[in-house]
């Protein structure tokens, strides 16, 4: 005996009969035709952008860390050349250039990481808006 066609109930493959009677059948067989509608593309591209946006926020707060060891390093340096190193100035000038040189490199050090503290907090303002699914509208009256 062959038994009947009709799959049984605890049978997890849909048959013909099921997928035709699929209530969002013509809805999927327009989006084959047609592609994906600017829903579903707003949807990938939201999901995407959320994905790498908090990505690269976390890159850069660890970019952050390193920078601020950066600008201890700095200010050690300069420290130390205020001091000469407890050594006996022997070349003003070479001394001055030392003090100009430390920092100057602190200074950049310093705007590095403020720098890298912007970006920062611009993309977490692009996560958040993407997160909320608004479209970033420009800043009127400013």
């Amino acid at each position: 005996m062959l038994g009947s066609l009709e799959p049984k109930s605890n049978n997890k493959y849909l048959n013909i009969k099921q997928i035709m009677e699929t209530p969002n059948f013509l809805e999927q067989c327009i989006a084959i035709l047609k592609g994906d509608d600017a829903k579903v593309i707003s949807l990938k591209v939201q999901k995407k952008s959320k994905s790498i946006l908090n990505s690269q926020i976390s890159n850069k707060k660890t970019t952050c860390l390193d920078l601020e060891d950066v600008i201890e390093e700095k200010t050690e340096a300069l420290n130390l050349a205020v001091v000469n190193n407890a050594a006996v100035i022997k070349d003003n000038k070479e001394y001055i250039k030392t003090l100009l040189e430390a920092e100057k490199a602190r200074k950049e050090a310093v705007q590095a990481l403020e720098d890298k503290q912007a970006e920062i907090i611009f993309l977490e303002s692009c996560f958040a808006r993407a997160k909320a699914g608004k479209f970033p509208t420009a800043d009127k009256g400013k």
